[in-house]
């Protein structure tokens, strides 16, 4: 009966097509979105001036799930009969980000929308993808369907209209308000809930504004209303929720189909619940279930905050799983292409999106032929894929097996935080902090660990606001800030001298390469000074002035300066507060001489700390606050590296924690997008701008560190505070990782 409908469908759309050939129709669209574009439409017009588009209308089948919560009246309810708990996963699609809205379901496609900002049309019965559309902005919200259009909206304020079957954008609209809701079709019209009350109509083929009311308006013989910008039905007939769920923990709606309940948790947990509300089956996923899921065809599918697209089967429908002793492959490229032979033209029309896992068939000259999760081969290009080490050990790293081995871990006393290597790598300094109270971060002393006698040694104690130290060359000596009463003071310690010896006041050390001397910063009426000095307290000279031209009131530790292996010049961060444009500068001046200070403006508010290339021609550091972004979010972090005689333009990649591991080479970490995802440890080449993936992180990766006596990486991470329901003093670890480093370029 299903194919009969389906057909019965379909033949008014070719009558149609046939109309408009003999007409000699011109059937203009905006340039469509495909697979492999990665780019939104080029310069859409404004929709009222936009001409009206055919569209075949291809009107949704009466087991589909067009709109969110499948119906006008938002009933949450399916005629699905095949659906029948225990399930089993069918197959799984990966987006660049959080997936929070709901898909909908029509004529065998899948449509949803991701934080990644764009729109996947996805093949309903198996694993494959149509084509995707980029937005101008995240995509929150359920998109709708009716008649062989996909509307939708995102974050930037715009309403898209797409050509369901080939993703094209037929129009866009810009909003004049908010809006939290999913539109909803009716009578050929797309309607949508504005802030605070309004209900505004829209035309299909144009997105023309057609009509605004208050409040209330009826959709389709159906009363709306509006309220926070969200439209709802005024008496939804919405599915039962089950007597034992638990509403407080999921913000998703619950659906039903054959008798049966699901919904899903932000714990991760998806349930099914039978007509007398007992709980009958339960899977978890790796994040929360915030959207809403759908059913259609004997299907569940269920939108998780780690980035992917679940879809369940009854149990003896699923596909069986792989064999046991076959290699995965993870994809490590964001919108990695595929090859019908491992050759670079032999393109696919078909990406992959980063941290999806195929199953490997063969090998050959860098190229890996891979099984894509709907059963056909594809080749993957050198790069775009990785054979990580096996996840069944619950170790707290995958490694790219050609590439990185984590050897050793390094367990550091419970209260350790910001460990600091000694140059020949025989020593960790680190802060310790067991006393969590007060307002701002304050470790209490500073320790060292002997690393090959497992030994561990105080050297300091006393109230350390800043967490920056120093190891002077020969590793005799840490230094550090430390305050007496109301005053910051630099000192130095070590394990043969552990009583520390008062420098100078002033804030932020770092040993210089040349001799016993420090750079220090001390502030002034008109901002902050660099000085130098020796560590016998002589020689102190003034090196460079920051101006005070911004705001310098705040509580910041002020970041140490970085000093070229060979000692001829020091850099600094000057963060976005020295000047009153908002904009943070990287100054680099020669210790000696009376030359001009170099000064590079960025495109950021603030540095997360510099350090020079080994041959001193290139200086990575991380920035934060891009483009008006939140000093707070961790994904506004880029990595970024410059060359001070500017013969490369600057190189950005991201997250955090950039050290160099060579002179072209660069490790840093790219943080999670999603919920229960793995950070990402990256090396780059910064001459090619080629990145080679080293390792998946479960745990945190705070910092790394690269040892050049022992050739490894170590990298660290540090616990949060609160563990088990209360806070207690943070844990670090530290992992010594074998890294093959290409040679220079």
């Amino acid at each position: 009966m299903r194919v009969m409908s389906r057909l019965n469908a379909i033949l008014p759309t070719f009558l149609i097509a046939a109309l408009v050939l003999l007409a000699g129709c011109d059937d203009t669209t905006a340039q469509r979105q495909g697979p492999a574009s990665g780019q939104g439409p080029a310069a859409p017009g404004a929709a009222d001036a936009t001409p009206a588009v055919v569209v075949p209308t291809v009107p949704a089948d009466g087991e589909d799930w067009p709109l969110e919560l499948r119906d006008l009246s938002k009933s949450g309810s399916s005629p699905d009969a095949e659906l029948t708990p225990p399930l089993a996963l069918a197959w799984k699609f990966r987006t660049g980000a959080a997936v929070v809205g709901g898909p909908v379901v029509a004529r065998d496609t899948v449509y949803m929308g991701s934080k990644d900002g764009r729109l996947y049309a996805l093949e309903a019965d198996r694993w494959g993808e149509r084509w995707r559309f980029r937005a101008s902005g995240e995509i929150h919200a359920s998109p709708a369907y009716a008649d062989g259009v996909v509307v939708f909206t995102d974050t930037k304020g715009k309403l898209y209209g797409v050509n369901a079957a080939t993703g094209d954008l037929l129009w866009d609209k810009t909003l004049h308000s908010v809006t939290s809701s999913s539109p909803v079709f009716a009578d050929g019209r797309v309607w949508l809930g504005m802030h605070p009350d309004k209900v505004v109509a829209f035309d299909r083929g144009t997105g023309a504004e057609l009509r605004t009311s208050r409040v209330r308006a009826t959709i389709g013989g159906v009363a709306y209303a509006t309220a926070n910008g969200v439209l709802r039905p005024e008496q939804p007939i919405t599915a039962a929720v089950p007597t034992t769920a638990e509403p407080a923990t999921t913000r998703s709606q619950p659906v039903r189909a054959g008798g049966m309940t699901y919904m899903g948790y932000q714990d991760g947990t998806l349930r099914a619940f039978n007509a007398s509300g007992v709980e009958t089956w339960t899977a978890t996923l790796p994040a929360a279930v915030e959207g809403t899921p759908a059913i259609a065809d004997g299907k569940l599918y269920v939108p998780c905050a780690d980035g992917s697209l679940y879809v369940f089967v009854n149990e003896d429908a699923a596909p069986a799983p792989p064999p046991p002793d076959r290699d995965t492959v993870t994809i490590t490229q964001w919108e990695t292409r595929t090859h019908s032979r491992p050759d670079a033209s032999a393109v696919m029309d078909l990406v992959l999106n980063s941290d999806t896992d195929l199953g490997l068939l063969e090998r050959s000259d860098g190229w890996a032929h891979v099984e894509l999760p709907n059963g056909d081969p594809a080749w993957i290009a050198p790069g775009g894929w990785a054979v990580l080490s096996d996840a069944g050990r619950n170790a707290p790293f995958r490694e790219n097996r050609s590439v990185a081995a984590v050897e050793r871990t390094i367990d550091l006393p419970d209260g350790a935080e910001k460990p600091l290597w000694s140059p020949d790598g025989s020593t960790v300094a680190f802060m310790l902090r067991r006393d969590l109270r007060g307002r701002f971060w304050q470790a209490q002393g500073v320790w060292l660990f002997d690393v090959a006698e497992r030994r561990t040694q105080s050297i300091a104690h006393g109230a350390f606001f800043s967490p920056y130290m120093s190891w002077s060359l020969d590793g005799q000596w840490v230094a550090f800030e430390r305050y007496e009463g109301d005053v910051p003071v630099v000192e130095i310690a070590g394990a043969d001298t552990p009583t520390p010896k008062l420098i100078a006041e002033g804030t932020a050390p770092a040993w210089s390469p040349r001799a016993h001397r420090l750079a220090f910063f001390r502030p002034f009426a008109e901002g902050e000074e660099l000085w130098r000095i020796n560590s016998d307290r002589t020689g102190a000279e003034l090196l460079l002035e920051l101006p005070a031209e911004g705001y310098l009131d705040d509580y910041r530790p002020t970041r140490a300066a970085a000093w070229t292996a060979a000692g001829d010049r020091v850099a600094v961060g000057a963060d976005s507060r020295h000047y009153d444009d908002d904009v943070a500068r990287l100054i680099i001046k020669a210790p000696t001489g009376e030359a001009e200070a170099t000064t590079i403006a960025t495109p950021a508010k603030q540095f997360r700390g510099l350090s020079w290339s080994p041959d001193g021609e290139k200086i990575a550091c991380v920035l934060a606050g891009h483009l008006g972004g939140s000093l707070g979010d961790p994904l506004d972090q880029r990595v970024t590296v410059y060359w001070p005689d500017q013969s490369h333009a600057p190189v950005s990649a991201s997250h955090a924690a950039a050290r160099w591991v060579g002179a072209n080479h660069l490790a840093y970490v790219e943080l999670p997008t999603t919920a229960g995802a793995p950070s990402k440890v990256w090396l780059l080449d910064v001459m090619t701008e080629e990145r080679t993936l080293l390792l998946y992180a479960s745990e945190p990766v705070t910092s790394l560190a690269w040892i050049a006596e022992r050739d490894r990486l170590c990298v660290w991470s540090t616990s949060d505070y609160l563990r088990d329901g209360k806070y207690q003093p943070a844990r670090t670890r530290g992992w010594l990782v074998r890294v093959e480093v290409p040679p220079a370029t």
